[in-house]
């Protein structure tokens, strides 16, 4: 990583209507309708992963590290495998464009 570097972000969406949910830009995520979510996702209702709603962040000098960026982990995640399936489906939506 170098300063200036552009990471692309994938949106997370629960606005989603599960049955018009397209599963070329819609991935679904783990989530469990409970007070405080999904164990690993924290999601609490259903979500998913829209590779047409994305954003760009860029890596600047950064006050607390040589390098940062504007985010923050709160020990959540998604597995590996959801993530590479995102990975690709956004590949493929970019491609297509």
């Amino acid at each position: 990583m170098r300063l200036g570097v552009t990471i692309p972000m994938v949106g997370i969406s629960s606005r989603i209507d599960p049955g018009s949910a397209d599963p070329a830009k819609h991935i679904p995520l783990k989530w469990l309708d409970r007070r405080g979510g999904d164990p690993e996702t924290g999601l609490d209702r259903r979500c998913y992963a829209c590779v047409d709603f994305t954003h760009v962040s860029t890596v600047y000098a950064g006050s607390n590290f040589a390098l940062e960026v504007a985010a923050e982990h709160n020990r959540k995640f998604i597995r590996a495998d959801k993530l590479q399936a995102i990975v690709a489906a956004l590949n493929a939506w970019i491609r297509q464009k």
